[in-house]
């Protein structure tokens, strides 16, 4: 929670009504505790549907039969595209992933991480705790049940016992 209150904290700094919008709308919106798990996703905006609607601009303006047309022929382009930059890859995860995986292991140096004797650890991250089960897959950032990536927390965890992440 502390977090949190810091957070939004320095979003009233950079914007009242962001800050005000947050306090009158309930948590399950923007906080990872009332995140549903499973679907196994990070991104948590609106992104996509701007993304989409700028995407097909050109099109938006013709009738709905060429409309969906004009959408097929983008997405057999899109999907071709992907293939292609899918054949390229070298390793068994994708560059993006691979991209964040190499920034948490580096964020990983930064926490501290005590083990229980058993397969759970409490890992100090600046000043704040959280509790890692390696068997059970899980953080109480909960990134790591949210994302399917392991944080940071969990990484030092693994490197704790001497595992690659």
């Amino acid at each position: 929670m502390t977090l949190f209150n810091r957070a939004k904290a320095k979003l009233a700094q950079d914007t009242r009504e962001g800050a005000r919008t947050i306090v009158n709308s309930g948590p399950k919106h923007y906080c990872r505790t009332w995140f549903k798990l499973g679907s196994n996703c990070d991104s948590v905006d609106n992104n996509i549907c701007e993304s989409f609607n700028k995407w097909i601009i050109d099109a938006r303006f013709y009738p709905v039969i060429t409309l969906l047309e004009a959408i097929r022929c983008k997405v057999m382009v899109r999907i071709q595209q992907q293939r292609y930059a899918a054949e390229k890859w070298s390793g068994l995860v994708c560059p993006n992933i691979q991209k964040k995986l190499k920034y948490y292991i580096k964020q990983s140096g930064y926490c501290h991480a005590v083990s229980n004797g058993r397969d759970a650890y409490e890992v100090r991250h600046f000043d704040h705790r959280f509790l890692v089960s390696l068997v059970d897959r899980t953080c109480s950032c909960r990134y790591w049940q949210l994302s399917g990536l392991p944080c940071p927390h969990a990484i030092s965890c693994i490197f704790f016992q001497n595992k690659l992440p």
